[in-house]
């Protein structure tokens, strides 16, 4: 198989962190801040995590919350930090992640949402997020690397800005930047950021981020056990509180030794990944592919074929045991804004462990299917 839908999550998974998993379960199948010895092993191995993550995102380690995914975290910003009466700014690029949980409070009644769109390029400019703040604004969120593009956004322009309004909380999504582009919160001017494991950083799906700077920790969004302060019957105030019920360890654990392979590898990768995504953009234009894209360094390449539906195409590919994907990609304002909401769009996405035979072989393929769909 040609493994082509790794912005979804990448099929490659290092050694290390396999044997992590299988040893997780062997020997740490207990729960942290819940028992003996063991017990508190375990909680000295997340810790290690924490501090790994806290390197990674410039955060301090009590303000790195684990949860079970990246859209878990998003939603912990978003509706832990909700605000009656408030406004928020997204933008065109947003994954679903960030648009459900915004419009479902816009629903209630509890906030207004304001949309920035992207100049032509498919950059939300500073000055665009600029016109469109309110006195009652309290929160941007803005999509690091689009899902479906791969253009990723100068949020550390749009985070200099918001630093002079000082009730403006900046959110950002790493979802497709996290392993690939520069996610410290010092550097990118974010107050609170949300990360995926499985994906960039190479390790298991199960685990989740929200990583914030001090002062921007949201309100829980989940109640239960946390393992500490558990004579109360409210939710600790903590960065515990946010940790409610039993912890993915083993996706944990696993993303500890991913942040040590990713370490070691990144440099050698993000080369490759940059190669490959050329080659792949300067292919499709060649066969006159209708490409959304620009080579970038997340690897995500999305085009369509004719008026042909997207979904027929990555068929096709699929029967020649080539996997993409094909759609709206949870990113309905988006496809809206390429005109392709009817047709959604093919997305490649690439990773390191992916060959420039295998984009030969992917090109040629394409080359065939477009001669059968006469375009």
């Amino acid at each position: 198989m040609i493994y082509f839908d790794n912005a979804a999550t990448t099929f490659f998974k290092p050694q290390q962190v396999v044997d992590t998993a299988l040893l997780a379960m062997k020997e740490y199948s207990f729960n942290p801040k819940r028992g003996g010895k063991q017990s508190l092993l375990l909680e000295e191995k997340i810790f290690e995590t924490r501090k790994k993550l806290g390197v990674l995102t410039g955060c301090l380690e009590e303000n790195i919350v684990f949860c079970n995914n990246c859209t878990q975290a998003l939603n912990m910003a978003i509706l832990g930090h909700a605000k009656r009466g408030g406004h928020v700014i997204t933008t065109v690029c947003e994954h679903n992640s960030v648009l459900r949980p915004l419009y479902h409070l816009k629903k209630n009644g509890i906030i207004d949402v304001s949309i920035a769109v992207p100049n032509n390029e498919g950059i939300v400019q500073v000055e665009t997020i600029k016109n469109l703040l309110q006195n009652n604004t309290y929160m941007v969120i803005v999509n690091h690397v689009s899902n479906v593009t791969g253009q990723a956004q100068e949020i550390a322009k749009i985070g200099a800005m918001l630093k002079k309004y000082r009730d403006i909380l900046f959110v950002v999504d790493s979802a497709q930047s996290m392993g690939f582009l520069d996610c410290d919160i010092n550097n990118t001017n974010a107050d609170l950021i949300a990360i995926p494991s499985h994906k960039g950083l190479h390790s298991i799906q199960g685990c989740g981020v929200l990583a914030f700077r001090r002062g921007a920790m949201p309100r829980p969004i989940l109640f239960g056990g946390t393992g500490t302060e558990s004579h109360l019957i409210s939710q600790p105030t903590t960065s515990d509180g946010l940790e409610a019920g039993t912890l993915p360890t083993p996706a944990i654990l696993c993303l500890s030794s991913a942040i040590d392979w990713w370490a070691e590898n990144f440099s050698q990768n993000s080369k490759k990944i940059a190669t490959l995504n050329e080659k792949l953009y300067y292919g499709l234009n060649l066969l006159k592919a209708t490409v959304y894209s620009k080579p970038n360094k997340c690897g995500i390449c999305a085009f369509n074929v004719g008026d042909v539906d997207s979904s027929t195409i990555a068929d096709m590919l699929s029967q020649k045991d080539i996997a993409v994907r094909a759609g709206l990609h949870c990113a309905p304002f988006m496809h809206k804004w390429l005109n392709t909401s009817k047709q959604g769009a093919v997305r490649v996405s690439l990773s390191a462990q992916n060959t420039i035979e295998e984009v030969y072989t992917f090109l040629n393929v394409l080359e065939g299917i477009m001669q059968k769909v006469d375009v």
